[in-house]
């Protein structure tokens, strides 16, 4: 249970010359110790209005070395971020590996503000408490450190600061028009305030309680206490949230067997209906335009099942300047640097647009996992991150569909073999794919338990049968219809 009654009150070192200098070092030592241990560092102050909490980032991070810190302090949402979902901005302002980021109340904040203010339900409002853990979970299960302070003042300490910045015309700027209404929500500022730092109170990313009635000593509170806490951190291994093992298990049933993959058409209907259903598309895809949602399409399935090809017939119905295709291939150091959902939330599409994945941010339970570029740990709570994610783009008001393309292992070779003999063909066979079919077994295992685990209500999967292109590609662009008019 969180209380914000009687907290200490942060009083030593301040103005002590030989300590100041010291904390120093040991800062800028923690921050080399960072680097070597590739761990970003994420740094929340947040508290009610006039508790200092700019002040205390600012005094502290003069300790840091700049090169190596970003600080940020959100405010009113500008309309890309409107635009997108709730935790889009928040994904963009993650650290990458080695370095840290300062927050002024962060994501906290604005959920608060909102509760007392009555702008959102009690539903909404636990709901976003919910993506707030599921966040800084995947970051901690990532190896990030969180570290969040909170500084408290009572109504009456809040009031009296407020009058004293006032009464000096050089400090009266600093308390602005809505500082001062906050005295008349206090009441309800903190009831919501304590329900949100009780259930974000996790193991992995604790709160520290303060009184704020002196910011200079929080300020030494703090630093020191990012110094000591980095310090364990790096010698301690990083904490995982537990996972359930009775769902980390292979699913035991085959989906993809229960595909028929002799469904065909021939070359005189797939030609109509192709036709028709881009016409159909084309329209459908302008009026979600108009409307304003945004489009996210993820294309997955064996090497050479005809996703490049889908993706072109897709694309054609589409107006070029409101889609773009993301192809993902091996990250970049800048991706490498971040979460491996850093690089998908990147690319997450404005209203009205539409972004198309040529494979997704499924390759951490699929490539990665049978390929062993990612721990056993790792790959198995990708599941949980990967459907918060994609319930956060659905609860937006996102329209998220996602295609499994399933072929025969003898069609795939017979197709590797089209390419070899296809001079415009050989750019796409590798010896990787080759070596990839050599893992079958695995792989498939991998697809039935990744259908199992993220074929959701808010995001189910749609199997096409892949082994006739001419029946996929239509089969696609009739599902992507029916979707379309399902949110219209």
């Amino acid at each position: 249970m969180i209380s914000l009654k009687n907290l200490p009150r942060p009083t030593d070192l301040v103005g002590d010359d030989s300590a100041e200098s010291a904390l120093r070092l040991a800062l800028l030592e923690k921050q080399k110790a960072l680097r070597n241990a590739n761990r970003a560092v994420l740094i929340i102050v947040a508290g009610v209005n006039g508790s200092g909490t700019g002040h205390v980032i600012r005094a502290f991070s003069e300790w840091l070395d700049p090169r190596d810190v970003r600080a940020f302090a959100f405010s009113k949402r500008s309309d890309e971020e409107r635009e997108r979902p709730l935790f889009w901005r928040y994904w963009m302002s993650v650290p990458p590996r080695g370095t840290i980021a300062t927050y002024t109340g962060a994501w906290y904040t604005e959920a608060i503000l909102k509760r007392a203010k009555n702008k959102i339900t009690k539903r909404t409002f636990h709901r976003i408490i919910r993506h707030i853990n599921q966040f800084e979970s995947d970051l901690v299960n990532d190896g990030a450190i969180i570290l969040k302070y909170w500084l408290h003042l009572s109504k009456r300490e809040q009031r009296h600061r407020f009058d004293t910045l006032l009464a000096d015309e050089h400090t009266a700027w600093r308390v602005s028009k809505e500082d001062q209404k906050s005295t008349k929500i206090y009441d309800d500022y903190i009831e919501c305030a304590t329900e949100v730092l009780g259930e974000s109170n996790l193991d992995i990313a604790p709160w520290a309680l303060l009184s704020s009635s002196d910011p200079a000593s929080c300020a030494w509170y703090i630093a020191r206490d990012v110094e000591q806490r980095i310090e364990r951190s790096i010698k301690a291994p990083a904490l995982l949230k537990k996972i359930d093992d009775d769902k980390s298990v292979s699913s035991s049933r085959n989906f993809l067997k229960d595909i028929d993959l002799g469904l065909s058409l021939s070359k005189s209907k797939y030609e109509r209906r192709l036709k028709r259903y881009q016409s159909r598309l084309a329209d459908l895809h302008r009026r979600s335009n108009e409307k304003g949602t945004s489009k996210v399409i993820v294309f997955e399935g064996w090497d050479a099942a005809g996703k490049g090809g889908a993706i072109r017939r897709l694309t054609f119905a589409l107006d070029p300047r409101r889609y773009q295709v993301i192809r993902i291939a091996a990250p970049t150091d800048e991706e490498l640097a971040h979460h491996y959902l850093w690089r998908f939330w990147r690319h997450i599409p404005r209203a009205g647009h539409t972004t198309i994945y040529d494979r997704s941010w499924y390759g951490r339970v699929l490539v990665e996992r049978v390929e062993g570029y990612a721990s056993v740990e790792r790959w198995r709570q990708a599941y949980d991150e990967i459907n918060d994610f994609e319930q956060a783009l659905v609860e937006h008001g996102t329209l998220l569909c996602k295609f499994w393309l399933h072929i025969s292992p003898d069609e795939q070779l017979r197709r590797f073999k089209e390419r070899e003999e296809t001079p415009h063909k050989q750019h796409k066979i590798t010896a990787d794919d080759y070596r990839n079919r050599e893992k079958w077994p695995q792989y498939e295992q991998a697809v039935n338990e990744m259908i199992a685990r993220t074929d959701t209500s808010w995001a189910p999967w749609r199997v096409v049968p892949a082994q006739n292109k001419r029946y996929a590609r239509v089969r696609i662009l009739e599902h992507l219809c029916e979707a379309f008019e399902q949110q219209s």
